[in-house]
C-alpha cells in the first residue's frame, strides 16, 4: 500500500523539534524567506507547523520535558544553484532590515 505524498512534500521530509519554535519559524522567515503554510497549536505551544523553503517543506513542533525533547541535526541549505553559507545569509538578512541588530539561530 503506497502512501499519498502532497505536493511540495517529499519522501522523508524532516521535522524539527526544537525550543521555542516560534523564534525558530522568525529565523527562517527572516533569513531564508521561509513561508508558513499551515500550524497547530496546543497549550499556547507550536504543535506543529509546517514551513517552506524553495522546494523543500518540512515540519517544526517544541519540545517538551514529557515528549521528546528537543533533537540537534545539521542541514544543507541551497539557494538559488549555490551553496549559501550561513554567515552569509545572515549578513544578507541584517542588511535588509537595515539595523546593525544580529539575526542568530542557537540553541
Amino acid at each position: 500500500m503506497s502512501m499519498h505524498i502532497p505536493e511540495g512534500y517529499g519522501t522523508v521530509p524532516p521535522y524539527f523539534i526544537v525550543a521555542d519554535a516560534e523564534r525558530f519559524v522568525d529565523f527562517l522567515e527572516e533569513v531564508f524567506d521561509a513561508k508558513e503554510i499551515s500550524r497547530a497549536e496546543m497549550n499556547g505551544r507550536i504543535a506543529n507547523v509546517h514551513i517552506r523553503i524553495g522546494t523543500s517543506t518540512f515540519m517544526i513542533s517544541d519540545g517538551s520535558e514529557e515528549g521528546l525533547g528537543t533533537m540537534k541535526g545539521a542541514y544543507y541549505i541551497v539557494r538559488g544553484g549555490c551553496r549559501q553559507d550561513l554567515p552569509i545569509g545572515l549578513e544578507a538578512a541584517n542588511r535588509r532590515r537595515g539595523h546593525g541588530r544580529a539575526v542568530t539561530w542557537s540553541r
